[in-house]
């Protein structure tokens, strides 16, 4: 099972994809059109309103009432990382 969420994040149209890996454990990736590839940015654990937004790293997990919420926590965590940081911040449509 899969699940897909859209968000606008930094004024840029991000898609997030949350694809099952084992019960109720999701990993978590990211992609923006024309910018960014998928680019796994967490996991995702839970089921009904009780779901978790599990960073990598030594980040601390963060508790949510939806897979929505927790995926857009990950987004939004990610698109500040270094690594990640230069494609939202260009002005430009596309890296080469």
């Amino acid at each position: 099972m899969t699940k897909k969420f859209n968000y606008t994040i930094a004024s840029h149209n991000i898609e997030v994809h949350a694809e099952q890996e084992g019960e109720s454990r999701y990993m978590v990736r990211m992609s923006c059109a024309g910018r960014l590839a998928n680019v796994r940015i967490g996991y995702l654990t839970g089921a009904g309103r009780n779901w978790l937004a599990e960073f990598f790293g030594a980040r601390p997990s963060v508790p949510c009432k939806s897979a929505k919420q927790a995926c857009e926590i990950l987004a939004k965590a990610a698109v500040k990382q270094p690594g990640l940081a230069p494609f939202f911040l260009s002005k430009e449509t596309s890296h080469a």
